[in-house]
This record gives structure tokens, C-alpha cells and sequence, in this order.
């Protein structure tokens, strides 16, 4: 099991999906990429 110290709702908001399941992801809200 590897352990992920890059932040996970970045690459949520780049995919443009939430990937990892959190109800609390901004990809629900919003709709752009990051930066």
C-alpha cells in the first residue's frame, strides 16, 4: 500500500472527477482545474 503525500483534491480537479469518493471534494462545486 503506498502512502500519497501529494494533495488528493488537486488531482481530483485535474482528472476533472472525484477519483477518490470523498462527498467533500471541491470537483462537486467545482467545475474548472486547479491554479
Amino acid at each position: 500500500m503506498t502512502k500519497r503525500t501529494s494533495a488528493k483534491y488537486k488531482i481530483d480537479r485535474r482528472m476533472g472527477e472525484n477519483i477518490w469518493g470523498r462527498p467533500k471534494s471541491p470537483v462537486n462545486r467545482r467545475e474548472y482545474g486547479p491554479g
